[in-house]
């Protein structure tokens, strides 16, 4: 696992330029060996962990490589980035940790994509009341170690709120997930990334568990 990380960017690197089913199906063995059965072992490792920290069972899933383009403009097969997802018994409705790696970059990160229906409900119930503030203050804490937490979804305050409501950020969003950023796979910490993965990991446990409450 000491290069899965190189070697996977690079070969998505390579990917960038020649998005093409020809192109692929000619290094398909080196898909494989460079990011496919590695990607598995990672996947494994991770929600092992996962699963210990969280005190439940968390399984992982790596997303396909190839591309849904039945209703996209962009016609090419391939995605050109590897996402690992890792979820509870829920699956990927409810709140997981997320691994994604580009050609010249990491993102580790953790939360809800977005809320279910009745879940949107709850979470906004709860941030209009005293977990509200709880929540923005660990979210501040999380910024100030250097997480990155997205744009609310909603360029106003939902109906049935004060629209200068004290947390209104976050009454504008549809999801809450949380990131860090890497932009040198080269790293040394990235020479044991299930490690190093599940070290930020660890780190969104506070935040996991008020999602799941």
């Amino acid at each position: 696992m000491k290069t899965f990380i190189t070697e996977a960017a690079g070969f998505l690197g390579q990917l960038e330029k020649n998005n093409e089913r020809a192109w692929f199906k000619d290094h398909k063995s080196e898909f494989d060996g460079c990011i496919k059965i590695p990607a598995e072992l990672f996947c494994d490792e991770v929600a092992h962990g996962l699963s210990q920290i969280a005190g439940h069972e968390v399984s992982g899933k790596v997303f396909r490589q190839h591309r849904d383009v039945r209703f996209s403009k962009d016609k090419t097969p391939y995605n050109t980035h590897l996402h690992v997802g890792f979820f509870g018994s829920g699956g990927n409705t409810k709140p997981g940790y997320f691994f994604g790696l580009y050609s010249d970059n990491i993102v580790v990160g953790g939360g809800c994509m977005g809320f279910e229906k009745q879940a949107l409900v709850n979470y906004r119930e709860r941030i209009a009341g005293p977990d509200g503030a709880d929540l923005a203050k660990l979210l501040t804490g999380y910024q100030k170690k250097g997480w990155r937490l997205d744009k609310p979804e909603l360029k106003r305050v939902p109906s049935g709120f004060d629209k200068d409501h004290e947390q209104g950020a976050l009454l504008r969003r549809k999801g809450l997930a949380l990131w860090r950023d890497f932009d040198d796979v080269t790293a040394k910490q990235w020479q044991t990334p299930a490690k190093t993965t599940l070290k930020f990991h660890k780190e969104l446990k506070p935040l996991m568990e008020w999602l799941n409450d």
